[in-house]
C-alpha cells in the first residue's frame, strides 16, 4: 500500500515535515539530472577525439596510424551489444544501480586507456570503455525522463539533444588542446569528469525510478520482445535508423570528401559551428514540441536535410576556397535536422510505453548506432562516383526518412504537452 505523504516524510526525515523532504528529494533530482547531462556530454568526445588522437597514438604504440583504428569497433562491439539490454535492466531494477554499474567499467576503461603501454592494451580498455557506456547511454535518457514533470519531458529531451551535439562537436577541439601536452590527458580529464559523476550518484543513493515487483532474465527478454511487435516502435526505431543515414551520413561523408583538400583545422571548425547550430535548434525544439507537438518539428527536420543534400549536391570543385561557404551553409542546415529529428526520436522512445522507456531508449540507440555503423558501406559507392552522386543518394535517404515521418506521426501525433 502506498505510504501518504506526511507519513513518508516523517518516516524518512525523523519527523521532518513534508515541506522538507520535498526539497530534499528535489535536491538530488537536481544532483542526478546535473551528472547525467554531464554523461551526455563526455560520451560523444571519445570516439571523434580518436581522429586528432591517431597521429600521437600512432607514434606512441610505434604502429601504423590505420592500426590505431581498431580501438574503435574495440569500443563499438560491446557498446551496440549491452544497450540492447541495458536500459530493459534499468526499467526491472532502477535506472541509478544500472548506472553505477555501468560508471564504473567506463571509468576503468578511461584509467587504463591512459596507463596503456601498447596497442592491445589501448584497444582493450576501450572494449571495456565500450562495455561500460552501454550500461549508461540508453538509462541517461529513461532517467532524465523519471526525474522531469510531465510538461516538461520534451525540453529535457531537447536539452538532451543539445549537449550531446555540443560534446560532437567539441570531441575534436578537446582532444587539439589536449595532445600539445600528451594524449593521456584527454583519458585522464575524463576519467576525473566521470568520478565525479559516479561519486554524486553514489552520495545521491537514488533510485528515482522504483525497481518493478517481477524481474529476472524472462521479464527482460519480454519488455523488448513486446516492443518490437508495435507498429509505432518499429517506426520510432526506423527513425532513429535514418537519421543516422542522412545527419550523420552527411558529417561523416562530408569530412571523408574534404579530407586532404581542406586543412583539419577548418573542417573540425565547420564541424564545430555545425554542432553549435544543432545544439541552439535543440533547446528550442524541446519547447516546440511541449507548445506545438511533434509535427513540426519533424516537417523542419526531413526539409532541413533534403536541402542540405540539395546545396552539397549542387557544389562544383568540392573543397576549393569558393566552395567552403556553400559547404558550411549546407552543414549549418543539416545541424538544423540533429537539433529536430533527434529529440523527436528520443521523445516518441519515452512517450509510447512509459513503463518500459529504459527498455525502448536502449531499442532506439542500437538502432541509431545500426545505421551509423553501415553509413561507410552504404554511400562507398556512391562516393566513387563523386559528391554529386555521393549527395543525390543521400537526398533519396532523405525522401525515405520523410516517408518514416508520415507514417510515424500518422500512427501516432504526440500532442503538445499543455
Amino acid at each position: 500500500m502506498p505510504v501518504p505523504p506526511s507519513e513518508a516524510g516523517s518516516e524518512s526525515t525523523g519527523g521532518v515535515g513534508p515541506a522538507a523532504t520535498n526539497t530534499h528529494r528535489t535536491r538530488q533530482s537536481s544532483y542526478l539530472e546535473a551528472m547525467a547531462y554531464l554523461l551526455v556530454f563526455i560520451g560523444p568526445l571519445i570516439m571523434n577525439a580518436m581522429l586528432v588522437l591517431l597521429q600521437a597514438l600512432s607514434a606512441e604504440f610505434d604502429v601504423d596510424p590505420t592500426m590505431v583504428l581498431i580501438a574503435i569497433p574495440a569500443f563499438m562491439i560491446p557498446f551496440a551489444i549491452l544497450q540492447l539490454f541495458s536500459g530493459a535492466i534499468s526499467d526491472v531494477r532502477g535506472r541509478v544501480p544500472v548506472l553505477l554499474s555501468g560508471l564504473l567499467l567506463f571509468t576503468a576503461g578511461l584509467i587504463m586507456s591512459a596507463a596503456s603501454t601498447s596497442l592491445v592494451m589501448f584497444a582493450a580498455a576501450h572494449a571495456v570503455i565500450g562495455a561500460g557506456w552501454g550500461f549508461v547511454n540508453p538509462v541517461i535518457i529513461a532517467l532524465v525522463t523519471d526525474l522531469a514533470p510531465a510538461d516538461r519531458i520534451a525540453a529535457r529531451m531537447g536539452l538532451i539533444g543539445a549537449v550531446g551535439s555540443i560534446g560532437v562537436g567539441m570531441g575534436p577541439v578537446v582532444a587539439g588542446l589536449v595532445v600539445a601536452y600528451s594524449w593521456r590527458w584527454f583519458y585522464v580529464w575524463l576519467s576525473a569528469l566521470s568520478v565525479v559523476a559516479l561519486v554524486t550518484m553514489v552520495i545521491v543513493k537514488g533510485p528515482p525510478h522504483a525497481p518493478t515487483a517481477e524481474s529476472g532474465v524472462r521479464v527482460l527478454v519480454s519488455n523488448i520482445a513486446q516492443e518490437w511487435r508495435r507498429p509505432v516502435v518499429l517506426l520510432t526505431l526506423l527513425l532513429g535508423f535514418m537519421f543516422s543515414e542522412t545527419y550523420l551520413a552527411t558529417i561523416v561523408w562530408t569530412s571523408r570528401a574534404l579530407s586532404g583538400l581542406v586543412d583539419e583545422p577548418t573542417v573540425a571548425g565547420i564541424l564545430l559551428v555545425s554542432a553549435l547550430m544543432a545544439a541552439i535548434v535543440g533547446i528550442y525544439t524541446g519547447g516546440l514540441i511541449r507548445r506545438r507537438g511533434v509535427g513540426l518539428p519533424m516537417i523542419v527536420g526531413t526539409g532541413a536535410s533534403m536541402i542540405s543534400s540539395a546545396v552539397l549536391m549542387s557544389i562544383t570543385g568540392f573543397g576549393t576556397p569558393d566552395s567552403l561557404p556553400l559547404i558550411t551553409a549546407a552543414l549549418l542546415i543539416v545541424g538544423v535536422v540533429a537539433g529536430t529529428l533527434y529529440p523527436v526520436a528520443i521523445y516518441y522512445s519515452q512517450m509510447i510505453a512509459p513503463q518500459k522507456r529504459g527498455a525502448l531508449a536502449g531499442l532506439l540507440m542500437s538502432i541509431q548506432f545500426a545505421g551509423m555503423a553501415v553509413v561507410p558501406v552504404t554511400y562507398e559507392r556512391f562516393y566513387a562516383m563523386g559528391t554529386t552522386a555521393l549527395f543525390a543518394a543521400m537526398l533519396g535517404a532523405s525522401v525515405l526518412l520523410l516517408l518514416v515521418v508520415i507514417a510515424l506521426y500518422r500512427r501516432l501525433p504526440l500532442k503538445p504537452e499543455r
